[in-house]
Protein backbone atom coordinates (compact mmCIF):
# COMPACT_ATOMS: atom_id res chain seq x y z
CA UNK A 1 0.00 0.00 0.00
CA UNK A 2 2.81 2.32 0.86
CA UNK A 3 4.80 1.94 -2.16
CA UNK A 4 1.82 2.59 -4.58
CA UNK A 5 1.04 5.14 -2.85
CA UNK A 6 4.31 6.61 -3.30
CA UNK A 7 4.09 5.91 -6.83
CA UNK A 8 0.60 7.69 -7.72
CA UNK A 9 1.80 10.77 -5.45
CA UNK A 10 5.29 10.75 -7.26
CA UNK A 11 3.18 10.88 -10.40
CA UNK A 12 0.42 13.17 -9.03
CA UNK A 13 3.31 15.53 -7.85
CA UNK A 14 5.20 15.39 -11.16
CA UNK A 15 2.29 16.09 -13.38
CA UNK A 16 1.31 19.60 -11.16
CA UNK A 17 4.88 20.42 -11.77
CA UNK A 18 4.69 19.93 -15.39
CA UNK A 19 1.85 21.09 -16.30
CA UNK A 20 0.25 17.65 -17.70
CA UNK A 21 -2.80 16.07 -17.45
CA UNK A 22 -3.26 13.61 -14.61
CA UNK A 23 -4.54 9.68 -15.07
CA UNK A 24 -5.29 7.90 -11.55
CA UNK A 25 -6.42 4.93 -13.76
CA UNK A 26 -3.19 5.25 -16.24
CA UNK A 27 -1.49 6.20 -12.44
CA UNK A 28 -2.52 3.02 -10.32
CA UNK A 29 -1.52 1.08 -14.13
CA UNK A 30 1.99 2.32 -13.31
CA UNK A 31 1.95 1.47 -10.03
CA UNK A 32 1.38 -1.77 -10.77
CA UNK A 33 3.57 -2.67 -13.58
CA UNK A 34 6.57 -1.10 -11.60
CA UNK A 35 5.67 -2.98 -8.43
CA UNK A 36 5.32 -6.53 -9.98
CA UNK A 37 8.34 -5.77 -12.58
CA UNK A 38 10.58 -5.55 -8.75
CA UNK A 39 8.98 -8.27 -7.38
CA UNK A 40 6.68 -10.94 -9.58
CA UNK A 41 5.12 -12.93 -6.54
CA UNK A 42 3.57 -9.80 -5.37
CA UNK A 43 0.84 -10.56 -7.85
CA UNK A 44 -0.35 -13.76 -5.76
CA UNK A 45 -0.64 -11.41 -2.55
CA UNK A 46 -3.01 -10.83 -0.48
CA UNK A 47 -2.00 -6.88 0.76
CA UNK A 48 -1.23 -6.23 -3.10
CA UNK A 49 -4.16 -7.43 -4.26
CA UNK A 50 -6.26 -5.74 -1.71
CA UNK A 51 -4.49 -2.56 -1.86
CA UNK A 52 -5.04 -2.10 -5.85
CA UNK A 53 -8.43 -3.69 -5.95
CA UNK A 54 -9.12 -1.07 -3.31
CA UNK A 55 -7.70 2.07 -4.88
CA UNK A 56 -9.22 1.09 -8.13
CA UNK A 57 -12.66 0.83 -6.83
CA UNK A 58 -12.05 4.06 -5.10
CA UNK A 59 -10.96 5.78 -8.34
CA UNK A 60 -13.57 4.50 -10.28
CA UNK A 61 -16.34 5.02 -8.04
CA UNK A 62 -15.40 8.52 -8.17
CA UNK A 63 -15.23 8.58 -11.78
CA UNK A 64 -17.84 6.42 -13.08
CA UNK A 65 -20.43 6.45 -10.33
CA UNK A 66 -20.37 9.27 -7.85
CA UNK A 67 -21.14 12.52 -9.87
CA UNK A 68 -24.59 10.76 -10.71
CA UNK A 69 -25.57 10.48 -7.32
CA UNK A 70 -28.83 12.70 -6.19
CA UNK A 71 -28.37 12.15 -2.52
CA UNK A 72 -26.60 15.27 -0.68
CA UNK A 73 -26.41 12.95 2.68
CA UNK A 74 -22.77 12.39 3.53
CA UNK A 75 -23.71 9.22 5.59
CA UNK A 76 -25.47 7.73 2.70
CA UNK A 77 -22.96 8.65 0.11
CA UNK A 78 -20.36 6.62 2.09
CA UNK A 79 -22.58 3.43 2.30
CA UNK A 80 -22.43 3.58 -1.45
CA UNK A 81 -18.93 3.72 -1.44
CA UNK A 82 -18.16 1.23 0.71
CA UNK A 83 -20.84 -0.65 -0.26
CA UNK A 84 -18.95 -0.54 -4.34
CA UNK A 85 -15.27 -1.41 -2.58
CA UNK A 86 -16.55 -4.65 -0.94
CA UNK A 87 -18.55 -5.64 -4.26
CA UNK A 88 -15.36 -4.52 -5.83
CA UNK A 89 -13.41 -6.61 -3.84
CA UNK A 90 -15.18 -9.40 -3.31
CA UNK A 91 -13.30 -12.37 -5.75
CA UNK A 92 -10.35 -11.45 -3.60
CA UNK A 93 -12.01 -11.25 -0.13
CA UNK A 94 -13.38 -14.42 -1.20
CA UNK A 95 -10.07 -16.69 -2.58
CA UNK A 96 -7.75 -15.20 0.67
CA UNK A 97 -10.40 -15.01 3.30
CA UNK A 98 -13.24 -16.89 2.90
CA UNK A 99 -15.32 -14.35 4.29
CA UNK A 100 -17.62 -10.99 3.69
CA UNK A 101 -17.24 -8.90 6.70
CA UNK A 102 -21.03 -7.21 6.53
CA UNK A 103 -20.93 -5.37 9.23
CA UNK A 104 -17.37 -4.02 8.14
CA UNK A 105 -19.27 -1.37 5.57
CA UNK A 106 -20.71 -0.12 8.93
CA UNK A 107 -17.54 -0.59 11.01
CA UNK A 108 -16.05 2.03 8.11
CA UNK A 109 -18.71 4.86 8.30
CA UNK A 110 -17.21 4.97 12.00
CA UNK A 111 -13.33 4.80 11.24
CA UNK A 112 -13.15 6.95 8.49
CA UNK A 113 -13.87 10.31 9.48
CA UNK A 114 -12.36 9.71 12.78
CA UNK A 115 -9.06 8.20 10.96
CA UNK A 116 -9.38 11.60 8.60
CA UNK A 117 -9.75 13.67 10.75
CA UNK A 118 -6.73 12.42 13.23
CA UNK A 119 -4.12 12.56 9.97
CA UNK A 120 -4.83 16.39 9.37
CA UNK A 121 -4.75 16.62 13.37
CA UNK A 122 -1.38 14.60 13.27
CA UNK A 123 -0.17 17.24 10.55
CA UNK A 124 -0.63 19.85 12.77
CA UNK A 125 1.17 18.43 15.94
CA UNK A 126 3.94 17.79 13.66
CA UNK A 127 4.00 21.41 12.74
CA UNK A 128 3.06 23.26 15.64
CA UNK A 129 3.40 19.97 18.45
CA UNK A 130 6.75 21.61 19.92
CA UNK A 131 5.00 25.08 20.80
CA UNK A 132 2.10 23.77 22.88
CA UNK A 133 2.42 20.34 23.47
CA UNK A 134 -0.17 19.54 26.35
CA UNK A 135 -2.46 21.40 24.02
CA UNK A 136 -2.33 19.18 21.06
CA UNK A 137 -1.95 16.38 23.01
CA UNK A 138 -4.82 16.01 24.77
CA UNK A 139 -7.54 15.29 21.79
CA UNK A 140 -5.24 12.46 21.04
CA UNK A 141 -6.16 10.84 24.20
CA UNK A 142 -9.78 11.12 22.78
CA UNK A 143 -8.98 9.35 20.18
CA UNK A 144 -7.36 6.71 21.90
CA UNK A 145 -10.64 6.42 23.67
CA UNK A 146 -13.08 6.17 20.61
CA UNK A 147 -10.48 3.87 18.82
CA UNK A 148 -10.64 1.61 22.04
CA UNK A 149 -14.49 1.66 22.38
CA UNK A 150 -14.62 0.99 18.82
CA UNK A 151 -12.43 -2.06 19.22
CA UNK A 152 -14.71 -3.43 22.27
CA UNK A 153 -17.84 -2.99 19.98
CA UNK A 154 -16.12 -5.11 16.93
CA UNK A 155 -14.84 -7.73 19.43
CA UNK A 156 -18.59 -7.81 20.80
CA UNK A 157 -20.09 -8.36 17.53
CA UNK A 158 -17.32 -10.36 15.99
CA UNK A 159 -19.83 -13.71 16.66
CA UNK A 160 -23.27 -12.38 15.46
CA UNK A 161 -25.02 -13.97 12.78
CA UNK A 162 -25.15 -10.58 10.65
CA UNK A 163 -21.25 -10.21 11.00
CA UNK A 164 -20.38 -11.85 8.13
CA UNK A 165 -20.97 -14.37 5.68
CA UNK A 166 -18.97 -17.03 4.57
CA UNK A 167 -18.08 -17.46 0.82
CA UNK A 168 -16.03 -20.33 -1.18
CA UNK A 169 -13.08 -19.25 -3.54
CA UNK A 170 -14.10 -18.63 -7.11
CA UNK A 171 -13.09 -20.04 -10.13
CA UNK A 172 -10.96 -18.23 -12.08
CA UNK A 173 -13.65 -18.40 -15.16
CA UNK A 174 -15.80 -17.39 -12.19
CA UNK A 175 -13.52 -13.82 -11.43
CA UNK A 176 -13.76 -13.09 -15.05
CA UNK A 177 -17.44 -13.55 -15.70
CA UNK A 178 -17.65 -11.34 -12.63
CA UNK A 179 -15.63 -8.07 -13.41
CA UNK A 180 -16.77 -8.36 -17.37
CA UNK A 181 -20.42 -8.36 -15.33
CA UNK A 182 -19.35 -5.65 -13.35
CA UNK A 183 -17.75 -3.48 -16.47
CA UNK A 184 -20.71 -3.85 -17.69
CA UNK A 185 -23.54 -2.53 -15.50
CA UNK A 186 -20.73 0.39 -14.76
CA UNK A 187 -21.37 1.19 -18.27
CA UNK A 188 -24.68 1.02 -18.67
CA UNK A 189 -25.22 3.11 -15.47
CA UNK A 190 -23.12 5.81 -17.39
CA UNK A 191 -24.70 5.60 -20.71
CA UNK A 192 -28.42 6.20 -19.19
CA UNK A 193 -27.66 8.56 -16.45
CA UNK A 194 -25.52 10.74 -19.42
CA UNK A 195 -28.58 10.24 -22.35
CA UNK A 196 -30.56 11.28 -18.95
CA UNK A 197 -28.36 14.45 -19.18
CA UNK A 198 -28.15 15.26 -22.31
CA UNK A 199 -32.27 15.12 -22.62
CA UNK A 200 -31.44 13.23 -25.91
CA UNK A 201 -34.83 10.62 -27.12
CA UNK A 202 -34.67 9.66 -23.74
CA UNK A 203 -37.75 7.24 -23.40
CA UNK A 204 -36.52 5.46 -26.84
CA UNK A 205 -33.53 5.07 -25.29
CA UNK A 206 -34.29 3.97 -21.96
CA UNK A 207 -36.40 1.57 -23.75
CA UNK A 208 -33.22 0.07 -25.58
CA UNK A 209 -31.64 -0.29 -22.05
CA UNK A 210 -34.23 -1.82 -20.35
CA UNK A 211 -34.25 -4.20 -23.46
CA UNK A 212 -30.22 -4.87 -22.90
CA UNK A 213 -30.50 -4.74 -19.06
CA UNK A 214 -33.05 -7.66 -19.02
CA UNK A 215 -31.09 -9.74 -21.75
CA UNK A 216 -27.85 -9.46 -20.11
CA UNK A 217 -29.49 -10.20 -16.67
CA UNK A 218 -31.00 -13.40 -17.55
CA UNK A 219 -27.41 -14.41 -18.91
CA UNK A 220 -26.11 -13.85 -15.73
CA UNK A 221 -29.23 -16.12 -14.61
CA UNK A 222 -28.52 -18.87 -17.36
CA UNK A 223 -24.22 -18.76 -16.52
CA UNK A 224 -25.66 -19.42 -12.53
CA UNK A 225 -27.58 -21.49 -13.12
CA UNK A 226 -25.73 -24.18 -15.89
CA UNK A 227 -22.56 -23.85 -13.31
CA UNK A 228 -23.73 -24.11 -10.08
CA UNK A 229 -27.36 -25.78 -10.36
CA UNK A 230 -27.30 -27.78 -13.57
CA UNK A 231 -23.68 -28.93 -14.00
CA UNK A 232 -23.65 -30.28 -10.39
CA UNK A 233 -27.01 -31.63 -10.73
CA UNK A 234 -25.56 -33.92 -13.81
CA UNK A 235 -22.11 -34.13 -12.21
CA UNK A 236 -21.52 -38.14 -11.57
CA UNK A 237 -17.98 -37.47 -10.85
CA UNK A 238 -16.83 -39.13 -7.78
CA UNK A 239 -13.82 -37.19 -6.03
CA UNK A 240 -11.23 -38.57 -4.18
CA UNK A 241 -8.43 -35.96 -2.46
CA UNK A 242 -5.72 -36.84 -0.19
CA UNK A 243 -4.51 -33.46 1.62
CA UNK A 244 -1.47 -32.61 3.02
CA UNK A 245 -1.60 -33.42 6.21
CA UNK A 246 1.71 -33.96 7.41
CA UNK A 247 2.70 -37.27 9.47
CA UNK A 248 -1.20 -38.11 9.61
CA UNK A 249 -3.72 -38.22 7.39
CA UNK A 250 -6.88 -36.03 5.56
CA UNK A 251 -9.02 -37.31 3.12
CA UNK A 252 -12.22 -35.78 1.42
CA UNK A 253 -14.71 -37.88 -0.68
CA UNK A 254 -17.39 -35.62 -2.46
CA UNK A 255 -20.32 -37.36 -4.83
CA UNK A 256 -23.26 -35.82 -5.85
CA UNK A 257 -24.60 -33.83 -2.97
CA UNK A 258 -22.63 -35.93 -0.40
CA UNK A 259 -19.44 -35.61 1.60
CA UNK A 260 -17.06 -37.72 3.26
CA UNK A 261 -14.18 -37.46 5.24
CA UNK A 262 -12.01 -40.30 5.93
CA UNK A 263 -9.61 -39.27 8.98
CA UNK A 264 -8.44 -35.99 10.03
CA UNK A 265 -5.48 -35.93 12.26
CA UNK A 266 -1.70 -35.30 12.62
CA UNK A 267 1.24 -35.46 15.01
CA UNK A 268 3.09 -32.71 13.09
CA UNK A 269 1.03 -30.03 11.98
CA UNK A 270 -0.49 -28.87 15.43
CA UNK A 271 -4.31 -27.06 14.98
CA UNK A 272 -5.08 -28.95 11.47
CA UNK A 273 -8.43 -28.54 12.42
CA UNK A 274 -7.90 -24.85 12.00
CA UNK A 275 -5.57 -24.69 10.00
CA UNK A 276 -5.83 -26.99 7.03
CA UNK A 277 -9.57 -29.47 7.39
CA UNK A 278 -12.29 -26.04 7.96
CA UNK A 279 -10.50 -23.88 5.72
CA UNK A 280 -9.91 -26.54 2.65
CA UNK A 281 -13.62 -27.67 3.19
CA UNK A 282 -14.66 -23.70 3.54
CA UNK A 283 -12.75 -23.14 0.40
CA UNK A 284 -14.55 -26.15 -2.09
CA UNK A 285 -17.82 -24.56 -1.01
CA UNK A 286 -19.01 -27.35 1.59
CA UNK A 287 -20.92 -26.61 4.35
CA UNK A 288 -21.64 -29.94 5.44
CA UNK A 289 -20.04 -33.68 6.42
CA UNK A 290 -22.67 -36.17 5.77
CA UNK A 291 -20.20 -38.78 7.54
CA UNK A 292 -16.66 -38.93 9.05
CA UNK A 293 -14.86 -41.97 8.94
CA UNK A 294 -12.27 -42.37 11.99
CA UNK A 295 -9.94 -45.99 11.32
CA UNK A 296 -8.54 -45.40 15.03
CA UNK A 297 -8.20 -42.72 17.76
CA UNK A 298 -4.78 -42.54 17.16
CA UNK A 299 -3.51 -38.60 17.24
CA UNK A 300 -2.63 -38.58 13.37
CA UNK A 301 -5.96 -40.44 12.91
CA UNK A 302 -8.44 -37.50 14.63
CA UNK A 303 -6.84 -34.71 15.91
CA UNK A 304 -8.80 -31.96 13.89
CA UNK A 305 -11.90 -33.38 14.39
CA UNK A 306 -12.51 -31.39 17.68
CA UNK A 307 -12.31 -28.07 15.22
CA UNK A 308 -14.07 -29.57 13.12
CA UNK A 309 -17.36 -29.79 14.99
CA UNK A 310 -17.02 -26.73 16.12
CA UNK A 311 -16.90 -25.20 12.86
CA UNK A 312 -19.96 -23.85 11.47
CA UNK A 313 -19.87 -26.94 9.14
CA UNK A 314 -22.62 -29.47 10.20
CA UNK A 315 -21.12 -32.80 10.97
CA UNK A 316 -23.93 -35.41 10.57
CA UNK A 317 -22.62 -38.52 11.47
CA UNK A 318 -19.31 -39.84 13.04
CA UNK A 319 -18.17 -43.53 12.14
CA UNK A 320 -15.26 -45.54 13.85
CA UNK A 321 -14.00 -49.51 14.56
CA UNK A 322 -14.95 -48.41 18.18
CA UNK A 323 -16.08 -45.84 20.97
CA UNK A 324 -14.32 -45.53 23.85
CA UNK A 325 -17.58 -44.87 26.33
CA UNK A 326 -19.36 -48.24 25.29
CA UNK A 327 -16.19 -50.60 24.03
CA UNK A 328 -13.71 -51.09 27.63
CA UNK A 329 -11.17 -52.21 25.07
CA UNK A 330 -8.13 -49.99 26.64
CA UNK A 331 -6.03 -50.62 29.32
CA UNK A 332 -2.81 -48.37 30.77
CA UNK A 333 -0.38 -49.83 28.37
CA UNK A 334 -2.10 -48.64 25.13
CA UNK A 335 -2.29 -45.33 27.01
CA UNK A 336 -5.48 -45.24 29.13
CA UNK A 337 -4.85 -42.56 31.51
CA UNK A 338 -3.03 -40.44 28.63
CA UNK A 339 -6.66 -40.72 26.61
CA UNK A 340 -9.14 -40.00 30.04
CA UNK A 341 -6.49 -36.38 30.13
CA UNK A 342 -6.89 -35.75 26.36
CA UNK A 343 -9.49 -32.70 26.57
CA UNK A 344 -9.81 -33.08 22.71
CA UNK A 345 -11.10 -36.43 23.18
CA UNK A 346 -12.87 -36.21 25.54
CA UNK A 347 -15.04 -33.34 23.74
CA UNK A 348 -15.66 -36.08 20.94
CA UNK A 349 -16.33 -38.38 23.23
CA UNK A 350 -19.55 -36.74 23.60
CA UNK A 351 -20.62 -37.08 20.55
CA UNK A 352 -22.48 -39.84 19.08
CA UNK A 353 -20.24 -42.34 17.13
CA UNK A 354 -21.41 -44.80 15.37
CA UNK A 355 -19.64 -48.41 15.48
CA UNK A 356 -18.90 -49.77 12.45
CA UNK A 357 -17.93 -53.41 11.81
CA UNK A 358 -16.98 -56.15 9.33
CA UNK A 359 -19.82 -56.83 6.45
CA UNK A 360 -21.17 -53.09 6.95
CA UNK A 361 -22.53 -51.18 4.05
CA UNK A 362 -23.24 -48.32 2.94
CA UNK A 363 -25.27 -47.66 -0.72
CA UNK A 364 -25.64 -44.34 -1.89
CA UNK A 365 -26.39 -45.27 -5.27
CA UNK A 366 -25.99 -48.08 -8.27
CA UNK A 367 -22.81 -46.12 -9.05
CA UNK A 368 -21.30 -45.97 -5.32
CA UNK A 369 -21.17 -48.08 -2.16
CA UNK A 370 -19.05 -48.07 0.49
CA UNK A 371 -18.21 -51.32 2.38
CA UNK A 372 -16.22 -52.17 5.91
CA UNK A 373 -13.64 -55.06 5.21
CA UNK A 374 -12.16 -55.17 9.02
CA UNK A 375 -12.75 -55.13 11.88
CA UNK A 376 -15.25 -58.24 12.90
CA UNK A 377 -17.57 -58.44 15.41
CA UNK A 378 -16.27 -58.10 19.24
CA UNK A 379 -12.71 -58.07 18.21
CA UNK A 380 -10.16 -56.72 21.11
CA UNK A 381 -6.46 -56.12 20.66
CA UNK A 382 -4.25 -54.34 22.32
CA UNK A 383 -2.78 -52.76 19.16
CA UNK A 384 -4.86 -49.60 18.42
CA UNK A 385 -3.32 -49.98 14.19
CA UNK A 386 -4.91 -53.24 13.79
CA UNK A 387 -8.49 -52.01 15.60
CA UNK A 388 -8.03 -49.89 12.38
CA UNK A 389 -11.48 -49.64 10.01
CA UNK A 390 -10.43 -50.99 6.53
CA UNK A 391 -12.90 -49.54 3.97
CA UNK A 392 -13.70 -50.46 0.37
CA UNK A 393 -14.59 -47.75 -1.75
CA UNK A 394 -16.93 -48.93 -4.91
CA UNK A 395 -17.52 -46.73 -7.71
CA UNK A 396 -18.41 -47.95 -11.45
CA UNK A 397 -16.20 -50.93 -11.13
CA UNK A 398 -13.54 -49.34 -9.37
CA UNK A 399 -11.97 -49.79 -6.28
CA UNK A 400 -10.12 -47.74 -3.49
CA UNK A 401 -9.27 -49.42 -0.57
CA UNK A 402 -8.56 -47.30 2.56
CA UNK A 403 -7.27 -49.56 5.15
CA UNK A 404 -5.88 -47.35 8.04
CA UNK A 405 -2.86 -47.84 9.81
CA UNK A 406 -3.13 -51.95 9.94
CA UNK A 407 -0.25 -54.42 10.25
CA UNK A 408 0.84 -57.42 9.45
CA UNK A 409 -1.87 -59.98 11.37
CA UNK A 410 -5.11 -58.18 10.20
CA UNK A 411 -3.50 -58.12 6.61
CA UNK A 412 -3.14 -61.74 6.72
CA UNK A 413 -6.68 -61.96 8.36
CA UNK A 414 -8.07 -60.44 5.67
CA UNK A 415 -6.71 -62.12 2.73
CA UNK A 416 -9.27 -63.32 1.15
CA UNK A 417 -11.42 -60.47 1.30
CA UNK A 418 -8.89 -58.17 -0.68
CA UNK A 419 -9.11 -57.37 -4.20
CA UNK A 420 -7.55 -55.95 -7.28
CA UNK A 421 -7.54 -52.16 -6.40
CA UNK A 422 -7.13 -48.95 -8.56
CA UNK A 423 -5.91 -47.10 -5.66
CA UNK A 424 -4.58 -47.90 -2.10
CA UNK A 425 -3.88 -45.46 1.01
CA UNK A 426 -0.79 -47.23 2.03
CA UNK A 427 -1.32 -49.04 4.83
CA UNK A 428 0.58 -47.72 8.31
CA UNK A 429 1.56 -44.17 6.23
CA UNK A 430 4.06 -47.04 4.63
CA UNK A 431 5.30 -48.48 7.92
CA UNK A 432 7.75 -51.87 7.44
CA UNK A 433 4.86 -53.09 10.30
CA UNK A 434 2.70 -53.25 7.39
CA UNK A 435 1.90 -54.17 3.31
CA UNK A 436 3.18 -58.06 3.83
CA UNK A 437 3.71 -59.45 0.05
CA UNK A 438 0.39 -61.46 0.46
CA UNK A 439 -1.09 -58.18 0.96
CA UNK A 440 0.24 -55.89 -1.83
CA UNK A 441 -0.17 -59.35 -4.17
CA UNK A 442 -3.84 -59.58 -3.40
CA UNK A 443 -4.66 -55.69 -3.86
CA UNK A 444 -2.13 -55.32 -6.70
CA UNK A 445 -3.13 -51.28 -6.98
CA UNK A 446 -2.75 -49.11 -9.65
CA UNK A 447 -1.66 -45.87 -8.02
CA UNK A 448 -1.03 -46.44 -4.40
CA UNK A 449 -0.28 -43.33 -1.97
CA UNK A 450 2.20 -42.58 0.92
CA UNK A 451 0.29 -40.08 3.52
CA UNK A 452 2.86 -38.54 5.42
CA UNK A 453 5.12 -35.90 6.61
CA UNK A 454 8.90 -35.16 8.30
CA UNK A 455 9.21 -38.06 10.65
CA UNK A 456 11.58 -39.51 12.84
CA UNK A 457 9.69 -43.42 12.65
CA UNK A 458 11.72 -44.25 9.57
CA UNK A 459 8.25 -43.82 7.46
CA UNK A 460 7.66 -44.52 4.76
CA UNK A 461 10.53 -48.15 4.42
CA UNK A 462 12.41 -48.14 1.72
CA UNK A 463 11.64 -51.76 1.94
CA UNK A 464 8.09 -51.47 1.45
CA UNK A 465 8.12 -48.69 -1.36
CA UNK A 466 10.39 -51.03 -3.28
CA UNK A 467 7.37 -53.57 -2.86
CA UNK A 468 5.05 -51.68 -4.77
CA UNK A 469 8.00 -50.07 -7.29
CA UNK A 470 8.01 -54.23 -8.06
CA UNK A 471 4.22 -54.65 -8.91
CA UNK A 472 4.71 -51.20 -11.12
CA UNK A 473 2.15 -49.33 -8.96
CA UNK A 474 2.72 -45.48 -9.55
CA UNK A 475 3.49 -43.91 -6.56
CA UNK A 476 2.36 -40.77 -5.26
CA UNK A 477 3.33 -39.21 -1.80
CA UNK A 478 1.69 -36.33 0.33
CA UNK A 479 5.60 -35.13 1.56
CA UNK A 480 6.98 -34.98 -2.37
CA UNK A 481 3.41 -34.03 -4.69
CA UNK A 482 1.03 -32.42 -1.82
CA UNK A 483 -2.48 -32.56 -2.12
CA UNK A 484 -3.61 -35.27 -4.23
CA UNK A 485 -6.78 -35.12 -6.28
CA UNK A 486 -8.54 -38.05 -7.88
CA UNK A 487 -11.21 -37.68 -9.98
CA UNK A 488 -13.28 -40.65 -11.01
CA UNK A 489 -15.85 -39.92 -14.09
CA UNK A 490 -17.28 -43.13 -15.48
CA UNK A 491 -14.52 -45.64 -16.25
CA UNK A 492 -12.05 -43.39 -16.74
CA UNK A 493 -9.52 -42.17 -13.86
CA UNK A 494 -7.75 -38.59 -13.57
CA UNK A 495 -5.27 -37.07 -11.17
CA UNK A 496 -3.41 -34.29 -10.30
CA UNK A 497 -1.31 -32.97 -7.73
CA UNK A 498 -0.33 -29.37 -6.11
CA UNK A 499 3.15 -29.51 -7.81
CA UNK A 500 1.41 -29.82 -11.12
CA UNK A 501 1.88 -33.50 -11.73
CA UNK A 502 -1.17 -34.66 -13.78
CA UNK A 503 -2.73 -37.71 -15.46
CA UNK A 504 -1.43 -38.00 -18.88
CA UNK A 505 -5.48 -38.07 -19.59
CA UNK A 506 -6.09 -34.95 -17.05
CA UNK A 507 -6.63 -31.98 -19.95
CA UNK A 508 -9.93 -33.95 -20.96
CA UNK A 509 -11.61 -32.31 -18.32
CA UNK A 510 -10.79 -29.22 -19.40
CA UNK A 511 -13.85 -30.01 -21.61
CA UNK A 512 -16.43 -30.81 -19.35
CA UNK A 513 -19.21 -28.54 -20.02
CA UNK A 514 -16.66 -26.25 -21.94
CA UNK A 515 -18.93 -25.90 -25.09
CA UNK A 516 -22.22 -24.41 -23.34
CA UNK A 517 -19.95 -22.56 -21.23
CA UNK A 518 -18.26 -20.85 -24.07
CA UNK A 519 -21.63 -20.12 -25.94
CA UNK A 520 -22.64 -17.90 -22.86
CA UNK A 521 -19.63 -16.45 -22.38
CA UNK A 522 -19.46 -15.58 -26.26
CA UNK A 523 -23.00 -14.50 -26.07
CA UNK A 524 -22.62 -11.77 -23.30
CA UNK A 525 -19.09 -10.40 -25.38
CA UNK A 526 -21.25 -10.30 -28.46
CA UNK A 527 -24.11 -8.26 -26.64
CA UNK A 528 -21.73 -5.47 -25.56
CA UNK A 529 -20.56 -5.05 -29.03
CA UNK A 530 -24.06 -5.78 -30.28
CA UNK A 531 -25.35 -2.90 -27.75
CA UNK A 532 -22.28 -0.79 -28.76
CA UNK A 533 -23.53 -0.48 -32.14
Amino acid sequence: SVLRTLVMFTLLFGSEVMYRKYSSLNSIALAGLILTIANPFWIFDAGFLLSFSAALSLIIYNKYILKYIKTKNIILRDFYLFLFLQIFTLPILAHYFNYIPIMGIFYNLLLIPIFTFILIYSFALLIFGGLIVNFFIFPFRIFDYMLVSLRYLINFTENFAFNGIIVHTFSIFHNIIFYLVLTFIIYLYNEVNLEKNKNIQVKLNRKVYMIVESIFIWIIISFYFITYILTPKFDDNLNFNIMDAGQGMFINVSYKSYNLIFDCGSTSNSNLGNYTVVPYLIKNGIDKIDGVFISHWDEDHYSGLTELIKSNIDVKRIFSSYNFKTDNILNDNMGKKNIENDINLKEILSSNITVLKKDDNFKINENFSIKILWPEDEYLTENKNNSSLVVMLYYKGRKILIPGDIENDVENTIYEDLSKSDILIVPHHGSKTSSTDNFVEAVSPNIVVFSYGKNNYGIPSDEVIEKYENINSNILTTFDQGEIKFILKDEKLYYNTYKGEKSYNYYKLYFDWIIIKILVFGFFIGLIFIYRN
